[in-house]
């Protein structure tokens, strides 16, 4: 039993590990200038205020409730 969870283990990771799935390439293609623009952006926020865009709540998420 145990060579047989073993054997199944080692599958799912060599399934899971396909290099075509890491050739795929992007939907849109990627612009240097604007990725620079972006780092540097990042580069000056602080950890508080990437976390503050990430959890950021829009208008349309406080309007958009039953009562």
């Amino acid at each position: 039993m145990n060579r047989l969870l073993f054997f199944i283990t080692v599958l799912s990771f060599m399934i899971c590990q396909n290099p075509i799935q890491a050739q795929v390439k992007p939907a849109i293609a990627t612009d240097a200038a604007i990725e620079k623009k972006i780092d540097a952006i990042m580069q000056k926020m602080t950890l508080d205020e990437k976390i503050g865009q990430m959890c950021e709540i829009t208008i349309d998420v406080l309007t958009d409730y039953k009562s």
